[in-house]
């Protein structure tokens, strides 16, 4: 989320203990989550490796998978990039993606903690499951 306004009311919502929902934009998040779903947000109480956080930068806010967290924060990769994020502090770890809706419905695999948890294991693998899952997606087309 780049508009600064936008952005203020939102981190400033979650911090009050209210969830939030906004469309997201790119598509650093497939094939799980799409340019143009929207995400509902719950404050954050609890991450864990494979769910999908809501982490403020500098420059915006990203809406990653967790790959990896620790007590000093976390580690977050799109599920389409094969490079991970800069570490970041659980300060800047704004909540979790509780819901992912597309054209109106519930996307449940986007957020499904077992899938979660085996696409971050896979992170390293990823740029060689991207064709494969492709490939798959044509074929179930077909």
């Amino acid at each position: 989320l780049h508009d600064d306004l936008a952005r203020g009311h939102l981190v400033s919502t979650l911090k009050k203990g209210k969830p939030v929902s906004f469309r997201v934009r790119g598509g650093s998040m497939e094939p799980w989550i799409h340019d143009g779903d929207i995400v509902e947000v719950e404050p954050l109480t609890a991450l864990e490796k494979g769910d999908v956080a809501l982490v403020e930068d500098a420059r915006l806010l990203r809406v990653h998978r967790v790959i990896d967290a620790g007590p000093d924060g976390v580690r977050t990769a799109g599920d389409r990039l094969s490079k991970a994020d800069p570490p970041a502090p659980w300060s800047r770890v704004l909540g979790r993606v509780k819901r992912v809706r597309r054209n109106g419905r519930i996307v449940r695999a986007a957020l499904s903690p077992t899938l979660g948890r085996l696409w971050a294991a896979l992170f390293p693998l990823r740029p060689r499951l991207f064709p494969i899952l492709r490939s798959l997606k044509h074929l179930a087309q077909a």
